[in-house]
């Protein structure tokens, strides 16, 4: 028997999506032009997009570019150059692919913030996934003992305010089974989630618009040990 009713189940959906929507308010990259022209412009080519800038006019719009990770996959990410009178913004390149001598700080800067927030899609979809995978095989003390993430997200909505209560005075169970290695990292790395997203103010407001803004790309999946196969929230 589920540890919780469907519609139960639904709202605490609907709770992840709104701190999903908290975190995309804070979640993307900023570069600045320069950086930008360092990152993805070939060397020879580099004074010539900042030459031309001011006799160009870049529409604003978004667009992909996949981004090397470390296992050997790319992850698409969208980029937007944003121009202002006295900061002109440079030609888009055709294809976006990272230079050989593209600056490591930028690189790494990119990469720390895919692997710590910056891919909320897939984050968040983690979250989900595993509810509904704990829902179906545990019990509530159980679900609360493994995983107390589960406590913030039922507090954050009216209508399963009281089961974060009821979670947070339950006893641990006695011996209980435990969890596959990968339900228990996805357990982890929830955990950084939502605590992570709950410093963010409900009222935050949207960061706004960088020189070069990048962001994760919807519509994409992902596969992850006892989890499997899952779309990125969108």
């Amino acid at each position: 028997m589920p540890a919780f009713s469907q519609s139960t189940l639904n709202q605490l959906h609907s709770n992840i999506r709104t701190l999903w929507y908290r975190r995309q308010r804070v979640g993307k990259m900023h570069l600045s032009h320069e950086e930008y022209i360092d990152t993805f412009v070939p060397f020879e080519a580099r004074e010539h997009f900042v030459a031309v800038a001011r006799h160009v006019q870049s529409r604003p719009q978004w667009h992909d570019l996949h981004w090397p990770l470390a296992d050997g996959t790319r992850l698409k990410l969208n980029v937007l150059l944003d121009s202002k009178v006295d900061r002109p913004a440079p030609p888009y390149m055709r294809e976006h692919i990272v230079q050989p001598d593209a600056p490591q700080e930028i690189v790494d800067r990119i990469n720390s913030w895919i692997a710590t927030g910056g891919d909320a899609h897939r984050d968040f979809a983690r979250v989900g996934v595993l509810l509904g995978k704990l829902n179906e095989t545990c019990s509530r003390n159980t679900i609360r003992y493994y995983w107390p993430t589960i406590i913030p997200i039922c507090a954050e909505h009216q209508e399963t305010k009281r089961f974060a209560e009821e979670l947070a005075a339950l006893k641990p169970p006695k011996n209980p089974a435990p969890l596959p290695r990968g339900l228990q990292q996805a357990c982890r790395l929830t955990a950084v989630t939502i605590t992570t997203t709950l410093l963010i103010p409900a009222d935050a407001q949207d960061q706004g618009w960088g020189e070069a803004t990048i962001q994760v790309a919807n519509g994409q999946r992902y596969s992850e040990p006892d989890l499997g196969a899952f779309s990125g929230l969108s």
